[in-house]
């Protein structure tokens, strides 16, 4: 799930590419996460089967939602 074959390789989507950053580096800074699909976020989510990844993510969305 969000990941892209395109012949001889495959590619993450955004959405994945972000869920495997925040999962790796705890602190990473992001500049614009509001063009994030974030119903695919959390679709994807649960491949990681991970309670503090869950919160991060959790956090980021709650950030994006006080700017808006």
């Amino acid at each position: 799930m969000g990941l892209l074959n395109d012949g001889g390789y495959t590619v993450a989507c955004a959405e994945r590419a972000f869920l495997d950053i925040v999962f790796l580096y705890k602190d990473y800074y992001f500049d614009n996460l509001k063009i994030l699909d974030w119903d695919k976020v959390f679709s994807l989510l649960p491949i990681y089967k991970s309670n503090v990844l869950t919160k991060r993510i959790k956090g980021h969305f709650k950030s994006i939602k006080n700017e808006i």
